[in-house]
């Protein structure tokens, strides 16, 4: 049994889910230091980056490892992106 969460903590909907082996991550959380910054980041907090990892308008802002906002490669039914490395 698993809990959807609700965007205010409470649990919107529990699911069963059939399983020999299940591995359930959940969504990464912001950083403070960066929420809430308008161009800084994408709705999920992950830090916009340029080819170069740079923010595009915060040039002093570099990202790395699994904070960088990386665009779908296309529509899914699904949302989900690229696999990120464990740093």
């Amino acid at each position: 049994m698993i809990s959807e969460m609700a965007e205010d903590g409470s649990v919107k909907q529990t699911h069963e889910v059939p399983h020999a082996f299940t591995m359930l991550l959940p969504a990464f959380r912001w950083v403070e230091t960066v929420y809430g910054i308008e161009g800084q980041t994408n709705p999920r907090v992950f830090i916009l980056a340029d080819k170069t990892q740079r923010n595009p308008d915060f040039p002093e802002v570099f990202s790395a490892g699994v904070w960088v906002a990386i665009a779908p490669v296309g529509k899914k039914p699904v949302p989900s992106g690229f696999p990120r490395p464990v740093s």
